[in-house]
């Protein structure tokens, strides 16, 4: 039903055929439409009820469960001319690097089918090795802050991703062996925030569609339970953008007064 609807709302607003949307539609035109499907998808409220639907399917327990507040729908077209603040794929990083809890999962789905020339990367050698990065010193609040002090301005794409970049490898990784995930609409693939990932350059020729959520366990989170910390040296954390699944609480409230750190597991604040 997820892929379903992400399949109609394409079809609604890039044409019949939205794979190949790029073909048909300018760089001004495919970009607008692409802003305005992925509003309509994030905002539907089926959208977000297909997915908790699927993820109790696998076993998740609702009382214990959170979910992220919002729920993106990925457009990635092929090469980088179209790359865009809505469009553009995230290089090699552990979501650990943006302060998210050690015990966060992720769980990614295709809307279209796709292979490997335009999906998602891991690199499951560097579960347990470090990675050079640039997450010291970043801030998950000043990060926050400076994309919006900078979007309300009207900076360019170029201009957010230098004014407030994102914690990055500092190396390609030029003798890893990744591994690339190749899926079909229906399928969920469950990955820790811990793990290596990276999104692929599209270098197909159909636009890759597809949408994502993370979930934390209220036990693990106050059990500090989950990977071991690597390699990450960030600040600040986001557990306030999570809520229950079964009853929509914030994820705070369940946790008021735990004097924890989320995202490594020692007492810093």
């Amino acid at each position: 039903m997820l892929c379903q609807l992400g399949q109609d709302l394409a079809a609604k607003y890039l044409g019949c055929d939205p794979v190949c949307a790029h073909t048909v539609l300018n760089r001004e035109e495919f970009l607008r439409c692409t802003s305005d499907l992925q509003k309509q998808f994030t905002n539907h409220p089926d959208a977000e009820r297909h997915f908790t639907e699927a993820l109790l399917q696998t076993g998740v327990d609702p009382t214990r469960t959170a979910i992220e507040n919002w729920f993106p729908l990925r457009v990635r077209p092929p090469g980088k001319t179209l790359i865009e603040r809505n469009t553009a794929g995230v290089g090699i990083h552990r979501d650990l690097w943006y302060a998210c809890p050690r015990g966060q999962n992720n769980w990614w789905a295709p809307i279209f089918p796709f292979d490997s020339s335009g999906g998602l990367t891991l690199y499951p050698e560097y579960w347990s090795k470090p990675v050079p990065n640039t997450s010291a010193g970043w801030s998950i609040s000043e990060f926050r802050k400076q994309r919006a002090n900078a979007t309300a301005t009207g900076a360019s794409f170029d201009d957010l991703t230098e004014i407030s970049p994102r914690p990055a490898a500092l190396e390609s990784l030029p003798h890893a062996m990744p591994i690339d995930i190749v899926m079909e609409p229906g399928d969920i693939l469950c990955f820790s925030a811990a793990h290596l990932h990276a999104s692929r350059i599209n270098t197909g020729e159909r636009i890759r569609f597809s949408t994502e959520i993370r979930t934390i366990n209220l036990d693990d989170l106050i059990s500090r339970a989950g990977p071991p910390n690597l390699d990450t040296k960030s600040s600040g954390n986001t557990v306030g953008d999570f809520k229950m699944v079964y009853d929509g609480a914030p994820l705070l409230d369940k946790i008021e007064g735990k004097n924890l750190d989320w995202r490594n597991g020692d007492d810093r604040e």
